[in-house]
C-alpha cells in the first residue's frame, strides 16, 4: 500500500511538472505573438480613432436636425444618443423621449 501511495504522489509531482511547464512555453509563445501583432494593433487603433471624428460630427448633427424635425426622434430615442451639446462637460445627456399615451387600467373580468 504505501509502495502505492508514493508511486501515485510522485506521478502527482510529474504531472504537476508537465503541466506547468506546458503553460509556460504557451505563455512564452502568446508573449511573442504579442509583440508581432502590436505595431499592426497599433496601426489599426489609430486608424479607428481618425475615423471617429466624423462619426461623432454626423451623430452631433443628426442629434441638432432632432430639435427642429421631430419626426427623427425614434432614431434618436432607438439608438440613445446624447440631446445635451457635447461641448459642455457638466450637462448629463438626457435621451429625447416622445409623448406615448398612458396604459389604462386593465378591465375586470
Amino acid at each position: 500500500m504505501r509502495s502505492l501511495m508514493i508511486k501515485m504522489q510522485s506521478a502527482v509531482i510529474v504531472l504537476t511538472w508537465i503541466v506547468g511547464m506546458y503553460i509556460f512555453i504557451n505563455f512564452w509563445r502568446a508573449r511573442g505573438e504579442l509583440n508581432t501583432v502590436k505595431p499592426q494593433a497599433s496601426q489599426i487603433i489609430e486608424a479607428a480613432k481618425r475615423t471617429d471624428a466624423p462619426v461623432n460630427q454626423f451623430i452631433t448633427q443628426l442629434v441638432d436636425y432632432s430639435r427642429t424635425h421631430p419626426d427623427i426622434l425614434p432614431i434618436i430615442n432607438k439608438y440613445q444618443l446624447p440631446t445635451a451639446p457635447a461641448s459642455n462637460p457638466g450637462a448629463v445627456p438626457k435621451p429625447a423621449t416622445t409623448a406615448a399615451p398612458a396604459p389604462g387600467a386593465a378591465p375586470k373580468k
